[in-house]
């Protein structure tokens, strides 16, 4: 009898696994996965809707800080600009704008440049560890 861990699918799902599988446990593909399991929960869950929103907003929040995690490294960083504020910004206002266009229809659209540059800022803070420097002197 032939083995089946050399079946054609085994390999597929064998290399897929390895693919997605994190090298760590404190890493963006583990913060995904995280992410894309609530998102199943929220999806099984039919009883109850708020819950069932509530998990998906939550998903979404994993899955916005994955990809945020992810984008703030090379290929995502341009001549030294990273891409990643502004996905993230854009991420995170898909959630607002979903949460609030029934309201206010263009908040998420008039506050998406402000999280961003929020973003911005939380990015360089956390590259420079959070110390304070002086502002170079003007000339």
């Amino acid at each position: 009898m032939d083995n089946p861990l050399k079946h054609p699918l085994v390999k597929n799902v064998t290399s897929v696994v390895n693919t997605v599988k994190p090298p760590k446990l404190y890493h963006w593909k583990s913060v995904v996965i995280v992410g894309l399991l609530a998102w199943l929960v929220s999806s099984l869950l039919t009883d109850n809707i708020e819950r069932s929103n509530s998990i998906a907003n939550l998903s979404w929040i994993l899955l916005t800080a994955g990809i945020s995690w992810r984008t703030n490294q090379h290929p995502f960083i341009i001549r030294g600009v990273s891409l990643s504020p502004w996905i993230t910004g854009t991420l995170i206002t898909v959630l607002i704008y979903q949460e609030t266009a029934q309201q206010l229809p263009t908040f998420a659209i008039t506050v998406w440049p402000i999280i961003c540059a929020c973003f911005v800022f939380l990015i360089q803070g956390i590259d420079a560890k959070f110390k304070l420097r002086p502002s170079p002197p003007l000339n």
